[in-house]
């Protein structure tokens, strides 16, 4: 960002209300003038703003740059006011603001009742960066103060403090932990070199992580579940990955912590193990949970369509791999009639998985024409930096799909042959892809129905060859799933559900 048009992104970062709150009682103040101007312009254009006001206002414009930093003071010094008493720690910021000046007027009885409720609500936040300096006020009220009596020693005070700096030492230290866990994960998180996994190894050997739950506060608590979560996702078993999911859900209710913005994280967090793990029993109970969370409007830029499309996102998984088919019917349903509201608020990973899940729900309940629509939504799909392997699923996936789609003469005649050519060259020559492109190659060329059921059959058996624990490879049990209808002449429906 240029120093030239920081004002006018600040400008136009502002809520309605921020700009609302910031002209008030402003009127003719010559600096409006540049912020009304800048807030009026699309693109910022340095050239056509001094056009505009060289006549109207040339000795303002002669210290343009200086009155620019002038304004992003104001604006600045505006955003503070307004949010001064919006959160808990904002008012203990605000208290130690005033502080100094109820102490030079020496009116100690006043300082020493709100010192008093800001220190328990600093310990309360565990805010413990806050409480060391409201300790300090404390202590030199109590040390400097002979005419009043105080609750507590300087000793006492000092063990406070003492205690706390601890406490923050090792919430700081955890942090600072985490961090390194997540810049070894965006750098490399298979642990693909020899490098990354001798950090990791180096890592696992830190000793606040060795040492026995809780720590000395709940936050470093729960950041020490949170990186032993990703230790043994990268190195642990199933079992040990779910309890210390389910472990860090409990931390926070028994702390009666249910509205700290770090639970709605945690309850998504369970979701996702109990995914990965393939355990549902907590699952439904855990997701009202979360909707409850997200509905309480915890985080201002989280409204309704984003609580639809996340619930909506997580309980179609839970459908599909519980085969719960009716209530999945239903959500489809409202799902599709609010796809243009909720498709925006879906991160690119999400709604591409959103894409695949709709996909395979139709294909699995043998509406192909709703299932092709989804299909193509994957197969053109451009932005693929995230999930790439559901796409590259999906275009697998499509020659069965298409397959079917003829046999069932839906459509008029497509190349199939084409589709597998292209296939192939996309997506390369894996062992999983080649036995799919082949065993559709041939049936293609099939010539008789006996012909064609000993194809599918020999796709069957050679797909059931491959072990879905060792790794990913999408669209295999949808597949398995088709292969065994054809085979046993039951419905895929009726083959999940009666599983």
């Amino acid at each position: 960002m240029t120093s030239q048009d920081m004002l006018f992104r600040l400008i136009k970062s502002l809520s309605s209300s921020e700009r609302r709150e910031f002209s008030k009682g402003k009127g003719k103040d010559k600096y409006m003038a540049l912020y009304n101007a800048l807030l009026r312009m699309p693109d910022y254009d340095e050239v056509e703003l001094r056009r505009k006001y060289k006549h109207a206002q040339p000795d303002f414009l002669g210290r343009l740059a200086a009155n620019k930093n002038y304004l992003i003071d104001k604006i600045l010094e505006s955003l503070v006011g307004q949010a001064r008493l919006r959160t808990a720690e904002s008012k203990i910021q605000f208290l130690l603001a005033y502080l100094p000046m109820l102490y030079e007027k020496r009116q100690y009885k006043l300082l020493y009742k709100r010192l008093a409720v800001g220190i328990k609500n600093a310990r309360d936040l565990e805010a413990f960066g806050l409480l060391i300096d409201l300790l300090e006020w404390e202590k030199k009220l109590v040390w400097n103060d002979h005419s009043n009596k105080y609750e507590r020693s300087v000793e006492q005070i000092l063990q406070d403090q003492e205690q706390t700096l601890d406490k923050f030492q090792e919430l700081f230290a955890i942090r600072n932990l985490r961090r390194r866990l997540d810049l070894l994960n965006r750098e490399d998180a298979l642990l693909l070199k020899q490098s990354s996994r001798d950090k990791f190894q180096e890592f696992c050997a830190d000793e606040l992580l060795q040492l026995p739950s809780p720590l000395q506060s709940s936050e470093a608590t729960r950041h020490q579940h949170y990186l032993k979560l990703d230790v043994i996702r990268k190195k642990g078993t199933k079992d040990e990955l779910f309890s210390q999911a389910k472990s860090l859900v409990v931390s926070f209710e028994k702390n009666g912590q249910t509205d700290h913005p770090s639970y709605g994280m945690t309850l998504s967090t369970f979701l996702f193990v109990s995914r990965e793990v393939n355990e549902y029993g907590d699952y439904l109970e855990t997701l009202q949970k979360w909707e409850d969370f997200l509905s309480k409007g915890a985080d201002p830029h989280i409204g309704k369509k984003e609580v639809f499309a996340r619930i909506g996102y997580w309980k179609l998984i839970y459908c599909l791999n519980t085969d719960d088919y009716e209530m999945a019917a239903s959500l489809v349903a409202e799902v599709e009639e609010r796809w243009n509201e909720i498709a925006g608020k879906l991160a690119t990973g999400k709604l591409v998985t959103f894409y695949y899940n709709l996909m395979m729900y139709y294909w699995i309940v043998d509406e192909l024409k709703k299932c092709q629509y989804w299909l193509e939504q994957l197969t053109l799909f451009r932005k693929i930096d995230r999930r790439a392997d559901v796409v590259r699923g999906a275009r697998l996936f499509q020659l069965i799909f298409y397959y079917e789609y003829q046999q069932q003469q839906l459509s008029p005649e497509r190349d199939l042959q084409k589709i597998i050519d292209s296939t192939r060259k996309v997506l390369g020559s894996d062992d999983y892809t080649k036995a799919v492109v082949k065993h559709s190659s041939a049936l293609c060329k099939a010539k008789n129905k006996s012909e064609t059921m000993a194809i599918i059959k020999s796709l069957n058996d050679t797909l059931s060859s491959f072990d879905a624990s060792k790794a990913k490879y999408f669209c295999l049990d949808e597949i398995k799933l088709w292969c065994l209808s054809k085979i046993k002449g039951r419905s895929m429906l009726q083959l999940r559900t009666e599983e």
